[in-house]
């Protein structure tokens, strides 16, 4: 399927291109066919100058944001009859509960991230239709994520170019991971929201561990391990994510001193960079990425802290002007109003 795509040009190609995000969540295709898929392979057919960059841009982003939109309107009117029906074996009615009760509390964040993780991409849509989210909150956020999400996935098929099938391997596994990680978040929530209402029930199980033989002996070293990661202490969660960074850089900064000290040069760090980037060079790219250089040269910074400070004098002139007025005012008012009295006196 994907050969034959990239041998498709013209109408066949923005159709496809539209065609696989737009069925991704509303026939729920995307099980079968990822859309990023379909969406890189737009890109690699813009390299290979079939189709126009701009076009391949706008067909994903429109499948992804009315196929998400179709599911919606799918969930809201057939998703608990479906879910009641056929799915019910399936999907438990406390994990339903709770999904839509998730969704109603973050219904915006929700549907942005659950755009770019593998399977949630195709549920969230349908699950946002069940549980009652205002359509106008849904397409707000799916127009957001569906244009980044196209955007990016396109652009990441045409600078990967004719090598495209190691770019749709990463993809594929960074959605992957992008699901695991949020299913990990949200397990880690919850471990802490059960912590934090069985405090007690936890300390006594943790007591009734270390009591254990097997374990006395690791209880100390356990113990101290632990106030490494507690927050709000200087020798706690802070100092041991400061000792992982500097040990990181430090690795990082062995492996350069190591290689110039070798009179190696860093081949294998700029060499594929500068193929890369001669491979995808472009005129107007070449010319706006001048222009933001500009922003970070010396007499452009000068210029912009000169008119910063300019404007911050002006500002406490005009904040201490009126102060130093009224005194001088006052004192020619009160000068005044003697030389009157003394004035009637006479």
């Amino acid at each position: 399927m994907i050969e034959r795509i990239l041998h498709l040009h013209g109408a066949v190609a923005y159709a496809i291109i539209f065609a696989v995000p737009a069925l991704e969540s509303s026939v729920f295709l995307g099980f079968i066919f990822p859309g990023e898929i379909a969406v890189l392979l737009g890109g690699v057919l813009a390299f290979q100058g079939r189709i126009s960059l701009g076009g391949a841009i706008a067909a994903a982003v429109a499948g992804a944001i009315i196929g998400d939109s179709v599911g919606y309107e799918v969930g809201k009117h057939y998703g608990t009859r479906l879910l009641d029906g056929p799915l019910k074996r399936f999907v438990k009615q406390d994990h339903r509960e709770r999904a839509t009760a998730f969704l109603r509390r973050n219904g915006g964040k929700a549907v942005f991230f659950g755009r770019f993780t593998a399977a949630l991409r195709v549920l969230v849509p349908g699950m946002a239709g069940i549980a009652e989210i205002p359509y106008p909150s849904f397409l707000l956020y799916n127009a957001l994520g569906g244009a980044i999400w196209g955007t990016g996935f396109t652009l990441l098929g045409y600078l990967a170019g004719n090598e495209y099938r190691r770019v749709q391997h990463v993809a594929g596994r960074a959605g992957a991971l992008l699901l695991a990680l949020t299913v990990t978040v949200v397990l880690i929530v919850i471990i802490a929201r059960w912590i934090a209402r069985n405090p007690e029930r936890l300390r006594a199980w943790w007591n009734r561990m270390m009591q254990r033989p097997v374990l006395r002996w690791f209880r100390a070293p356990l113990e101290f391990l632990g106030r490494r990661f507690l927050p709000r202490e200087a020798l706690g969660l802070e100092l041991t994510a400061g000792l992982a960074g500097v040990t990181l850089i430090g690795i990082g900064f062995g492996k350069v001193v190591q290689d110039v000290s070798q009179r190696q040069n860093l081949f294998h760090l700029d060499q594929p960079l500068l193929d890369f980037l001669m491979r995808h060079t472009e005129g107007g790219v070449t010319t706006a990425m001048k222009v933001v250089t500009v922003f970070g040269s010396t007499p452009f910074i000068m210029i912009v802290a000169g008119l910063i400070a300019l404007a911050f004098i002006l500002k406490r002139w005009l904040a201490l002007a009126p102060r130093s007025v009224r005194p001088s005012t006052a004192r020619r008012r009160s000068c005044w109003r003697a030389q009157r009295d003394r004035g009637s006196g006479r």
